[in-house]
C-alpha cells in the first residue's frame, strides 16, 4: 500500500498483521493527498485507515522541508464528537507518532484548559479535538489553523446531527489546492451524503463491503421481557461472569444510574459512564472496566461511538433506530474478534 516500513512495524506492534478492506481502499488515496469519505462497518479499522497515511505525509513533509520541525502551528486536524473518542484516537496516534517524531495534542472539553494551552506553546503537528474546545482555544489565540492541510471528521454522522459539519475547523483551516478533507462513519444517512456532495465536491467516496451492516463476528440475541428488565439485565450481565457493556436508551444519566444501582444491589461490580459525570470520572470508570476492576459498564449513547469494549453488549432498552443499533452492537467484536450483542 506504500506505507513506510517503520509505520508497518508500529501497526504490527498493535497486533494487526494485515490491512482491512477499508484500509486497502483508503490508504493509497490518502497517501496521494486526495479528499476521501469513508463508510465501513464498526470495528473495521477506519481510524488507522486515516492515521497511518496522515503520519506518513507529516513525516515526508518534514523530510522535504526541515523547517516544519520548528513550526508551532498544526498541519493536520482530527475532529471527534466526544472527549472519550478524542482520547482514544489520540492514544492510537501517539503510538504511531514515536516512529515519525510527530507531535500529537489532544484538546477536548472537560480537560484542563490551562494544561492544553501550555501544551500548544511547545508546538503541534497533529491536533485531535472536540469542536467546542478547538473553537475556544482558537478564539483565545492559542491555535492557528492557517497551516492545516488535512482535516478529518471522525463519526461524521454524529457531527452533522450536532450541527458541526461545514463550520468548525473546515472554514478556518487552510484553503486551496493542498487542503484535503476526510470523513468517516460506520453509517452514512442520505442527508449526510447530500451535505458532503454539496459542500465538498472534490471528495471521493470509499465504501467497503459491510457498510451500515452489523459485523458478522458478534452474535445477536433479542429477548421479549414480560417481567422486570432490570432482573433480566442482572441475569445476562452476570452469566459466565463476562464483562458486559449495558446501554440504556435514555440520553440522560438517570436511567443509567438506576440500572447501575440495580446491578450493584445484585452483587455485580458496576461502573457508570454518562454525560452527567465529570469527564475525569468517566475516564476512570472506563479504565476500571477495561482493566477488569469492574465487570459491568452501564453507559448512555455517549459511549455508543468509536470506543472498544469486550465480549458482551446489552441494549437494556431497544435502540430507537437501526443505525443506533449498529453503532451499539459494534462496540464488541471489533477488528475480527468475536463478541455478543443482546437486546431487550
Amino acid at each position: 500500500l506504500g506505507v513506510r516500513s517503520e509505520l508497518v512495524d508500529a501497526v504490527a506492534a498493535q497486533g494487526l498483521a494485515a490491512p482491512s478492506p477499508i484500509q486497502q481502499l483508503a490508504i493509497p488515496r490518502l497517501l496521494a493527498g486526495a479528499s476521501v469519505a469513508m463508510a465501513s462497518s464498526t470495528g473495521s479499522g477506519k481510524t488507522l485507515a486515516y492515521l497511518v497515511p496522515m503520519m506518513q505525509r507529516l513525516k515526508e513533509q518534514e523530510d522535504a522541508r526541515p523547517e516544519h520541525k520548528a513550526e508551532l502551528r498544526p498541519r493536520a486536524l482530527v475532529l471527534a464528537p466526544t472527549r472519550d473518542l478524542v482520547e482514544q484516537i489520540a492514544a492510537q496516534a501517539k503510538a504511531l507518532s514515536h516512529v515519525c517524531r510527530v507531535r500529537v495534542r489532544a484538546l477536548a472539553a472537560g480537560g484542563r484548559l490551562r494544561d492544553q494551552r501550555k501544551s500548544l506553546r511547545t508546538g503541534a503537528d497533529l491536533i485531535v479535538a472536540t469542536p467546542g474546545r478547538l473553537l475556544t482555544l482558537h478564539k483565545l489565540g492559542d491555535v492557528s489553523l492557517r497551516s492545516v492541510e488535512s482535516v478529518t471528521v471522525d463519526e461524521e454522522t454524529r457531527d452533522a446531527a450536532c450541527g458541526w459539519a461545514g463550520g468548525t475547523g473546515h472554514g478556518r483551516a487552510g484553503q486551496g489546492e493542498r487542503h484535503a478533507r476526510h470523513d468517516l462513519s460506520g453509517t452514512r444517512p442520505s442527508r449526510v451524503c447530500c451535505l458532503g456532495c454539496c459542500m465538498w465536491r472534490a471528495t471521493r467516496w470509499r465504501r467497503s463491503r459491510g457498510e451500515a451492516t452489523r459485523p458478522s463476528s458478534p452474535r445477536g440475541h433479542a429477548s421479549s421481557l414480560p417481567s422486570s428488565g432490570a432482573r433480566a439485565a442482572r441475569e445476562a450481565a452476570g452469566r459466565r461472569h463476562a464483562r458486559s457493556h449495558l446501554l440504556p436508551r435514555h440520553p440522560c444519566g438517570a436511567s443509567a444510574r438506576a440500572v447501575g444501582k440495580s446491578l450493584s444491589d445484585a452483587g455485580l461490580s458496576v461502573a457508570g459512564c454518562h454525560g452527567g459525570m465529570p469527564p475525569d470520572a468517566r475516564a476512570e470508570a472506563r479504565g476500571a472496566f477495561s482493566d477488569g476492576r469492574q465487570s459491568v459498564l452501564v453507559a448512555t449513547d455517549l459511549a455508543a461511538r468509536g470506543l472498544h469494549f469486550p465480549r458482551l453488549v446489552i441494549n437494556f432498552d431497544f435502540p430507537a433506530s437501526s443505525a443506533l443499533y449498529l453503532h451499539r452492537a459494534g462496540r464488541t467484536a471489533r477488528f475480527g474478534a468475536t463478541g455478543e450483542a443482546r437486546a431487550f
